[in-house]
């Protein structure tokens, strides 16, 4: 896994390549909430597009990410995905965990939504 950081004014875009699995999925999850712990950001905008593959370690890392923020900004912080491959779409809705996130077709608008 490769995982990328921008820091923009109101939101932190993260974009992840590669495979997202067991062995990784605790880096994945610390580099996201760690924003939320330590500066305070709760707006992420996690770009899949160039992911092989996530395990159930990595949606439970998002999962994570989203509780965290969502409880350090009183509900009003939000994890949301972009550019997700039909692949790994599949893997929310075979969870049934696709109503947890909201997803959006680019950057621009998944930024836009904060």
């Amino acid at each position: 896994m490769n995982l990328e950081h921008e820091e923009l004014k109101r939101v932190d875009i993260f974009r992840a390549s590669g495979r997202i699995d067991s062995s990784n999925a605790q880096q994945f999850e610390d580099a996201l909430t760690e924003k939320i712990k330590k500066d305070g950001r709760g707006n992420l905008v996690v770009n899949l597009k160039d992911v092989e593959y996530m395990s159930s370690a990595a949606i439970r890392a998002l999962i994570a990410a989203l509780k965290e923020t969502r409880g350090k900004m009183l509900g009003a912080g939000n994890v949301v995905l972009v550019e997700v491959p039909p692949h790994i779409r599949e893997v929310f809705d075979l969870a049934a965990i696709t109503s947890l996130f909201t997803f959006y077709d680019t950057e621009a608008q998944a930024v836009g939504s904060f």
